[in-house]
């Protein structure tokens, strides 16, 4: 199947990529990811509920909408051309959940792969995916993190980058003229857009 989920877009389904996560990153076997002749650790209806509870789950509401700096710094995003692929707004489509049709969400992304350049390229390409494509990472929640965790948050798929302003800059490839323009920015546009950044 197409796949959707994941930093290359390479699994199919929520469900998919809940399995994957488990087998690639805690060494847990499902009925999807098994070499074992052993019975899965989760079972399929724990792998349901799991794929069930992220997919209804709700998202960290945008905050200081009115804060002057966030306001400048969302017109320095668009300017620079950020939302051509973390988009502002996406309508859901019907799905087995009626509680997810047809809803206009902010996700600040586009879910499409994109090539964003040698410096961020691997040697590990996914199925027609190159190491150089990555699917674009939602924004929403993204000023959430600290208040999350409070070990010192990395960004990027591989965390090198140990600040929001780090990470636009490794950004190459189709978002090279967003990041010359953030770099072309004077220190106080760039600390809007951040700010901007810090309050989804």
């Amino acid at each position: 199947m197409l796949g959707r989920f994941g930093f290359r877009a390479s699994q199919p389904s929520v469900r998919h990529q809940s399995a994957g996560a488990a087998a690639g990153e805690m060494g847990l076997t499902t009925s999807l990811f098994n070499s074992t002749n052993e019975a899965p650790e989760i079972s399929d209806e724990e792998l349901e509920k799991l794929a069930l509870y992220q997919m209804l789950a709700g998202v960290p509401i945008a905050r200081d909408q009115t804060d002057p700096s966030v306001q400048y710094g969302k017109q320095l995003f668009q300017l620079a051309g950020c939302h051509n692929c973390h988009r502002f707004n996406i309508q859901t489509s019907n799905t087995v959940y009626p509680e997810l049709n047809d809803q206009l969400i902010h996700p600040f992304t586009d879910l499409l792969l994109h090539d964003m350049g040698e410096g961020l390229a691997d040697s590990r390409p996914e199925f027609s995916a190159s190491g150089a494509e990555w699917r674009t990472t939602p924004l929403w929640g993204i000023g959430f993190l600290g208040t999350i965790s409070p070990v010192r948050q990395h960004y990027l798929h591989d965390g090198r980058a140990k600040s929001l302003e780090e990470a636009i800059l490794w950004h190459g490839g189709e978002a090279e003229s967003s990041r010359n323009k953030f770099v072309d920015f004077s220190k106080l546009e760039r600390a809007s857009l951040i700010s901007f950044l810090e309050s989804l």
